[in-house]
Order: structure tokens, then C-alpha cells, then sequence
């Protein structure tokens, strides 16, 4: 087998404040030095050298830094978009975060059942499901290290599990691979395009990446990924499969390792309202 290439966590490529839809004004010297010497009291946070409230947004904007941006209209430059849903959930350490997601869509089905995944089925289809839509109470709480709330699917299935490229539905062109390092674990992410925008599916905690799945590289439907593993959550054996929607004037080649989790550049995705459906669904 050929020796797969590794990629750092580190940003290549770092997207411009004006693509990710939202304006900040350039940071001085000074800035930098004011940054440095504040520290903010509780239910405060530090914006531009100076301690502010914590933001509660309005809709159409978003908190970040405590202060509400606003976010380019989720249809800007193309002919259609995906549906957000503005939420929000409290953190482990008090604090309220508001983020978007693209919601599951009316029609589709709620079970987990109904549809195809990038491995072979088991039962369960889903140990841990997308909750993100959910209220703050109902998300997903656990290791105070890890993040309130759950943006993907925790699929169990033994070691060694074959991991699947799988399409869209309603995917307009190839599915190309866009990152693979470490992430969720030992991880590939990989893009794909529909007629509402760009998606981005990362299939984390792997135990092998599969020979040729580089950065750039086009992957055909069903071609081997790599293999389920538990890698970060070390006897616990799934695969973490997670969607982000990419925001309209943000380039997903920009978007490597952490960047996928700026809800400024990519928004998470309820996975049921892109999956494509099992048979007699």
C-alpha cells in the first residue's frame, strides 16, 4: 500500500473576513497591546482591547467575540440556498451561544432508518444522533472538554469497518477529497456540491485512511475511504459523520481542520436533510 500523505491541523488557507460575510475592522499595534492587558469580569468578554456585554442577537446576525456580526444573506450569488434555523444552547461554562444550522426540511423523515450512510448498516443505524435543532435542555452534555451539543452522527460499528464515499442526494458534481489528518481523531473530509450550495461531510475517529484519499483527489461513489476506528475515543470504536454547509462567499478550499467549525464560514447540517434514502423510503 502506498504511504498516505498527512496534512496539519494548521490553516493553509485562511478565508478573508469579507467572504465569511461579516466586517471587522483591521487590528493596530495598539489593539494588540490593549488585548493583551485586559481581563474582563464575568458576563463580560474582551472586543477590540475593551471588556462589552455579552451580544444577544437579533436575527440575521450572530454573536462572535460577544459582539452581534452580521451574516451574508444565505442566498447571496446563487440561484438557491439551504433553509437556516437559528438556535442556541449554553455552554459548559455558563455562557450562551447562538449558531445556525441547516435544518432536516419538511418531508424528510425523522427516523435514522430511512436512509443510506457511508457504512453497512447495524443496529442501531445511530447510537448518537444530530441535536442541535434541539432545545438547549435536550443537547447532548458529556466531557465538560468536549462541545454542548452533537452536529453529526455517531455510527458503531467494529474496527476495521469499511468507510464508503457517499454522494448526496442530489449532488451535482464529483465528491473530492479536502482534508485528511487528524480532526475528530484520524479524519477525512470531503466536499460536495448541490443545486443549494457547497457541502463538506467529515468522517472522523477513523483507524486507516485508504491509499490515494489526498487533499484534491476525486473519490467515486461507494470508493473506500478508510476503515471505522477509535481513534481520540479509544474503545469506543464508531465513525463521526458530520455536514457542514458552506456559506455563500466562502471558499470550502479554504476551510481546513478547526476552520470547519466556524459557524461563520460553515453551518452545521441536520445530515437527514441531504442523506440519500434507503430503498422504499
Amino acid at each position: 500500500m502506498s504511504e498516505v500523505r498527512r496534512w496539519s491541523l494548521v490553516t493553509l488557507l485562511a478565508a478573508a473576513a469579507a467572504g465569511a460575510g461579516y466586517a471587522v475592522a483591521p487590528r493596530t499595534e495598539g489593539t494588540e497591546r490593549a488585548q493583551t492587558r485586559a481581563r474582563c469580569a464575568r458576563g463580560l468578554v474582551l472586543f477590540r482591547g475593551a471588556c462589552v456585554p455579552r451580544a444577544a442577537c437579533p436575527p440575521g446576525r450572530v454573536a462572535l467575540d460577544g459582539v452581534c456580526l452580521r451574516i451574508a444573506s444565505p442566498d447571496a450569488g446563487t440561484s438557491s440556498a439551504a433553509t437556516l434555523l437559528t438556535n442556541a444552547h449554553t455552554e459548559h461554562d455558563g455562557t450562551v451561544t447562538s449558531y445556525q444550522i441547516v435544518a432536516r426540511g419538511e418531508g424528510r423523515p425523522t427516523d435514522y432508518s430511512a436512509y443510506h450512510y457511508p457504512v453497512a448498516p447495524a443496529d442501531p443505524v445511530v447510537t448518537s444522533g444530530f441535536d442541535l435543532h434541539l432545545p438547549d435542555s435536550k443537547q447532548r452534555r458529556g466531557n465538560p472538554r468536549n462541545p454542548v451539543g452533537h452536529g453529526g452522527l455517531d455510527l458503531a460499528r467494529p474496527i476495521g469497518t469499511p468507510i464508503a464515499s457517499l454522494p448526496l442526494e442530489g449532488q451535482s458534481a464529483p465528491t473530492r477529497v479536502l482534508f485528511e489528518g487528524m480532526l475528530f481523531g484520524r479524519t477525512v473530509a470531503t466536499v460536495h456540491e448541490r443545486p443549494d450550495g457547497t457541502y463538506v461531510a467529515i468522517h472522523g475517529h477513523m483507524s486507516a485512511v485508504a491509499p490515494g484519499i489526498v487533499p484534491g483527489a476525486v473519490v467515486d461513489a461507494g470508493a473506500l475511504l478508510g476503515a471505522v476506528g477509535d481513534s481520540w475515543t479509544p474503545g469506543v470504536p464508531h465513525l463521526h459523520y458530520e455536514l457542514r454547509w458552506v456559506r455563500p462567499g466562502v471558499d470550502a478550499w479554504t476551510l481546513w481542520g478547526r476552520d470547519l467549525w466556524d459557524n461563520a464560514k460553515a453551518v452545521p447540517v441536520d445530515p437527514r436533510g441531504v442523506l440519500p434514502l434507503a430503498p422504499g423510503r
